[in-house]
């Protein structure tokens, strides 16, 4: 049995999320949160956590709901309108973007995770699912309509069916195009390009333009890896 997914706060949204930013701001304060100098959060969004801390010039955009045990977000971060972003951690880096409309979220575990590196875009519609912890490095970009799943499950395992709870971890200059889907327990390294509506359901190395459903490698550049 799935457990019970916990509600859209409709109670919080209509009693904080229409506060204008500045006195939603003081009010997060005086329940604990560490908000550094202008920071603004849109009309009818809304943050819920036990641990936040949120650097300078962070904008989140209108009607966006973030809820996590842990949050961390860095300096000029953005974050679009109507996105929601529902998991235990949540760790931003310094000049991030998550643009209109995201999804993080789904079954939450006590691991459940979503690390950003700096300087990381995640485009309109994408939906991450971090169940189990996904870590995204520096300067990787996220196109619009893509899905990254760390569990693939639905099916009773005790019939036989397949059921994989697995981490993705995707480094650093690593551009997902519009419409990748990165299967459970995928390892990108570095400096990898993936063609546009690919499938990604095994690992690869840095330094690879990979493509297709499945990905397959489609140019490897061996000399630039012997040199890292």
């Amino acid at each position: 049995m799935l457990p019970r997914k916990p509600r859209l706060p409709i109670i919080q949204i209509l009693l904080i999320g229409l506060l204008p930013s500045f006195l939603k701001v003081l009010f997060y304060r005086m329940r604990g949160y560490k908000i550094n100098r202008n920071v603004k959060i849109g009309l009818g969004s809304i943050v819920i956590s036990e641990d936040a801390i949120i650097n300078e010039n962070t904008i989140i955009g209108f009607c966006t709901v973030i809820r996590a045990k842990r949050l961390r977000i860095g300096r000029y971060v953005q974050i679009g309108s109507a996105t929601f972003i529902d998991t235990n951690n949540v760790e931003i880096g310094d000049d991030s973007k998550i643009q209109e409309k995201v999804i993080i979220g789904g079954i939450k575990w006590p691991e459940s995770s979503i690390v950003i590196g700096k300087r990381v875009t995640i485009m309109i519609n994408s939906f991450l699912n971090p169940t189990k912890p996904i870590v995204i490095g520096d300067d990787t970009g996220i196109g619009g309509h893509c899905f990254l799943f760390t569990h693939g499950s639905w099916l009773s395992e005790l019939d036989g069916f397949p059921v994989t709870f697995k981490p993705i971890t995707i480094g650093k200059k690593v551009w997902l195009p519009w419409r990748v889907f990165i299967m459970p327990g995928v390892t990108l390294g570095d400096n990898i390009v993936i063609g546009a509506n690919s499938l990604v359901s095994r690992n690869f190395s840095s330094n690879t333009l990979i493509a297709g459903s499945p990905a397959k490698i489609i140019w490897h550049d061996l000399g630039n890896e012997s040199s890292n």
